[in-house]
């Protein structure tokens, strides 16, 4: 459902499973899902959206709310309490005045 170019890796975000990063020049993946015994781990398999947030960071947004996968330590951050928890994020995108909006399914 969502595809984002770094360079040479390929970030997929899947219909149930997940995140991929993908070299594009090896052909080698690595595969992130949600794993109930990690809390760093992906919120929900369902990635519908990927965003670039900083150079070493990405947002991933699913049918569970958005978190922030750190691309070094390769860890999910979920964020505080807030009202995208439990929201399908549809898209994420930054507006020419480098705000980020977040489009929802159920809140907008």
């Amino acid at each position: 459902h969502a595809l984002l170019m770094d360079g040479n890796t390929c970030w997929a975000g899947h219909f149930m499973g997940g995140l991929s990063k993908i070299d594009v020049n090896t052909a080698k993946s690595k595969r992130f899902t949600r794993d109930n015994n990690n809390p760093f781990s992906l919120n929900n398999n369902f990635v519908f959206s990927l965003h670039f947030y900083a150079p070493d960071s990405l947002l991933v947004g699913t049918i569970a709310g958005v978190e922030l996968f750190d691309k070094k330590t390769e860890k999910f951050v979920r964020f505080r309490e807030n009202e995208l928890n439990d929201c399908f994020v549809y898209d994420i995108f930054t507006a020419p005045d480098a705000k980020i909006w977040i489009c929802t399914y159920n809140k907008g």
